[in-house]
C-alpha cells in the first residue's frame, strides 16, 4: 500500500482520469468538491487485474442510476429502455477498461501494462470495503467509487 503522499497523488491521478474520461467518452459530469456518504444504494461493479511494474487490480462501483445513464449516453440511445439486456454490464466494463488505462498510463508513463479483460461482479450484500487507494466520484446522474490497488514486494 503506497504512503499517504503516494495515495493522494494516486487518489489525485484517479480522479483526472476518471473525469476526464467520463466527460469526454461517458457524457457525464464529475461535480467538484462534492461530497456525500458511501454507496449504500443498489449498485453495480466491476474489476480489472493488471500484470506490470507494479501490477495490480482496479475496481469500479457505480449506482445503477448512474449506470443505466452512463450506458444511454455511452450508446446514443434516447432512452433507457433501449438498452439491450447485457447492455449496461458492457459499457461497464469498457468504462472500467478505458479509465484503468488512464490512470495507469499517468501513474507510471514508462512502465507498458497487461491489463485483463474487465468483468462484472455480481453485487453482495455486505460486501467488504476494497482494499487499495480509494476515489469517491458524484455525477449528474448518480455515485461512482474507484480504487486502485498496486501489489509491492512489502
Amino acid at each position: 500500500m503506497p504512503d499517504n503522499h503516494a495515495a493522494a497523488e494516486v487518489e489525485r491521478l484517479l480522479r483526472e482520469a476518471a473525469r476526464d474520461v467520463l466527460e469526454t467518452m461517458f457524457f457525464a459530469t464529475v461535480a467538484e468538491g462534492a461530497v456525500g456518504e458511501p454507496l449504500a444504494e443498489a449498485h453495480l461493479a466491476t474489476r480489472l487485474r493488471f500484470r506490470g511494474a507494479p501490477p495490480g487490480e482496479f475496481r469500479l462501483r457505480i449506482s445503477r442510476d448512474a449506470a443505466q445513464a452512463i450506458a444511454t449516453a455511452f450508446s446514443g440511445r434516447e432512452n433507457e429502455s433501449d438498452l439491450a439486456p447485457g447492455e449496461v454490464e458492457q459499457v461497464l466494463c469498457e468504462l472500467t477498461n478505458v479509465i484503468c488505462g488512464a490512470v495507469l498510463s499517468r501513474l507510471e508513463k514508462d512502465t507498458t501494462f497487461e491489463l485483463e479483460s474487465p468483468e462484472a461482479l455480481a453485487p453482495a450484500p455486505g460486501e467488504a470495503p476494497v482494499s487499495g487507494v480509494h476515489c469517491p466520484l458524484w455525477l449528474d446522474c448518480g455515485r461512482l467509487d474507484v480504487w486502485l490497488r498496486l501489489e509491492t514486494d512489502s
